[in-house]
């Protein structure tokens, strides 16, 4: 994951990189050096294309799933574009009702958020909410709802919809712990090892998003 914040700007990155082992490892540090480089690229369209082809170029042969987001706290408008990547889970403050954080319907005629580094040339498009006071969103990889627990069933992404819904609000940090500790006792104590779990919040007005 990589974060970068500035006076009103925050942006939010979270990459699977594809495979195991020592590759992994440097695809990995290839892409975060990217995110680095394009941190200032306002356009998210933009700088996921550019991420793609670099990273095609450079990444090793290897690809990866991400999930960008930019977040201005003045206005709580929240820019995402997703790379293949599951959606994040999306907590209405003010409705107290949970959902997902999903992009619109792309032109059909494209091919529109492949994994990075998978297809060079491929789209992304930028979505734009705004979250709300009080709103939570919840960032993950595959590693956390592929888990499997005794009897060799995965926890999925309804599982871990169900277990946000019945989590305590207080405060992103206290709804993480205790999702990972749930996650902890379905699989038994059996960690995967690319298992990565984010909880965001908007704060009051003003502040920027925390973690």
């Amino acid at each position: 994951m990589s974060v970068c914040s500035h006076d009103l700007i925050s942006r939010v990155a979270l990459a699977d990189v594809s495979g195991h082992g020592r590759e992994v490892d440097a695809a990995a540090m290839t892409l975060h050096k990217l995110m680095r480089e394009n941190i200032d690229v306002w356009d998210q369209s933009d700088f996921m294309r550019g991420l793609n082809d670099t990273f095609n170029q450079y990444g090793g042969g290897q690809y990866a799933t991400a999930i960008v987001l930019s977040f201005h706290r003045l206005t709580g408008q929240l820019a995402f574009s997703n790379a293949g990547h599951l959606p994040p889970l999306w907590y209405h403050a003010s409705e107290r009702a949970w959902g997902w954080l999903e992009e619109g319907d792309p032109a059909p005629r494209k091919a529109f958020g492949l994994p990075v580094g998978l297809i060079p040339g491929t789209d992304y498009c930028q979505t734009v909410v705004t979250l709300r006071r009080s709103d939570l969103l919840v960032l993950y990889t595959d590693g956390i709802t592929d888990a499997e627990n005794g009897a060799g069933r995965d926890l999925g992404r309804q599982q871990l919809m169900e277990w946000a819904r019945e989590g305590p609000l207080e405060s992103p940090t206290i709804l993480g712990e205790q999702l990972l500790k749930r996650l902890s006792k379905f699989r038994r104590n059996r960690h995967n090892d690319d298992e990565t779990l984010v909880v965001l919040q908007r704060e009051e007005e003003s502040a920027p998003i925390s973690e």
